[in-house]
């Protein structure tokens, strides 16, 4: 610090900032969809791809059966 006061040094600072220019920022990465995992049982068979609509309908039959089973059972009560 060569003997200066802050007022001083704060304004070189400033003005070295306002000298250098104003930089664009980085362009965010780009973000699209990241690729679909791919699933490997432990010998090595490739398990496949569903798309939300069939694992949707999926969990649907197994509520469904399950819903008949207890339906049954009632039934047989």
């Amino acid at each position: 610090m060569n003997g200066l006061k802050l007022k001083e040094l704060v304004t070189q600072l400033i003005e070295r900032g306002l000298d250098a220019g104003v930089t664009k920022p980085a362009p965010p990465p780009q973000s699209g969809p990241y690729p679909i995992p791919i699933a490997r049982e432990a010998d090595g068979t490739v398990t496949p791809f569903l798309s939300n609509a069939q694992l949707r309908a999926m969990l649907d039959e197994e509520d469904v059966a399950q819903y008949q089973k207890l339906k049954a059972q009632e039934a047989g009560q």
